[in-house]
């Protein structure tokens, strides 16, 4: 068994073999796309993405503050940028 898991009463493994051959028998389209190892890896994957998006916003958090004067230089050009192009082209 993995870790984290618990291992099921005889009642309860059969109550849950009963739901599983239930959704098969009822809908065996949606059963044959189901499985353990599948959600398995999704949730792996949608962890992984998570940890790497939080890694990439913490990186850049960190440029951010490093350069922080240089940060609001940009920015601060940027927005004059943008005023100085909004008043060229609304004339």
């Amino acid at each position: 068994m993995g870790e984290g898991t618990v291992r099921l009463s005889e009642d309860e493994q059969r109550r849950l073999d009963e739901i599983e051959r239930a959704l098969y028998r009822d809908d065996p389209k949606f059963a044959a796309g189901q499985s353990i190892e599948r959600f398995r890896r999704r949730r792996m994957v949608m962890a992984g993405a998570a940890v790497l998006a939080c890694e990439c916003s913490n990186y850049l958090a960190r440029i951010v503050h490093a350069n922080l004067d240089r940060a609001w230089m940009i920015l601060i050009g940027a927005a004059r940028c943008e005023l100085c192009c909004d008043a060229v082209l609304l004339r």
